[in-house]
This record gives structure tokens, C-alpha cells and sequence, in this order.
């Protein structure tokens, strides 16, 4: 009777092994991906940053430029 309860016990041990490297391989994925999804999304906020520049110095050159906002001039930052 304990030699079955032995074997039992030593094949939940091997299956729950096999689960958490299952879990781990998961988890590595999911941080992969949020690693690429991060590093889009920087490429994007820079990307939409230098347009910004682009546009406010295109308006700035055309003299239509405006810094008012609610009633309140606001200064330009570099």
C-alpha cells in the first residue's frame, strides 16, 4: 500500500514540475511581448513628438501660430 502511495505522490511531484515550467514558458511570452509592445509604444510617442515639432514649427514660420488657449498666452517651450 505505500509503495502506491509513493508512486502517486512521485507522479503529481513530476506533474506539477511539468505545470510550473509550462507557467514559466507562458510568463516569458507574455514579458517578450510586453517588452515589443513597450518598445512600440515609445517608438510611437517619439514618432508623434517629432510631428508636433514639425507642425508647431510650420505654423511658427507661417506666422499663424498661436499660443492662446482659454484666454491665457502660453510660452513655447524648445
Amino acid at each position: 500500500m505505500m509503495l502506491a502511495q509513493g508512486k502517486d505522490y512521485d507522479r503529481m511531484i513530476e506533474d506539477l514540475k511539468t505545470e510550473v515550467q509550462a507557467l514559466k514558458s507562458r510568463c516569458d511570452g507574455y514579458e517578450k511581448a510586453n517588452r515589443d509592445l513597450t518598445s512600440r509604444c515609445d517608438t510611437h510617442e517619439n514618432t508623434l513628438e517629432m510631428l508636433r515639432q514639425q507642425i508647431v514649427r510650420y505654423l511658427d514660420s507661417q506666422g499663424t501660430l498661436s499660443t492662446m488657449y482659454h484666454g491665457n498666452t502660453y510660452d513655447l517651450l524648445s
